[in-house]
């Protein structure tokens, strides 16, 4: 389970997360992306929570391991 994560992410990179069956990765990146609501605790992006703002202001992309993408 993924638990108390600090992150600063810089523009123009390509980051990874890695980490054991189950850990929590998918999830959190899929909250993040906004694709799912958070379980527990918040996720906070430019010191606002992430369901204050706009969608299209937080430019973020997840691609999972499905295999269909979607025009949104």
């Amino acid at each position: 389970m993924v638990r108390n994560i600090n992150l600063s992410i810089e523009p123009n990179k390509i980051y990874g997360l890695i980490g054991r069956n189950g850990a929590g990765k998918t999830t959190f990146l899929k909250t993040v992306a906004r694709l799912q609501n958070e379980r527990k605790g918040e996720i906070f992006f430019e010191g606002r929570r992430i369901y204050k703002k706009d969608y299209l202001d937080l430019d973020v992309t997840f691609i999972g391991d499905e295999h269909a993408f979607f025009k949104i």
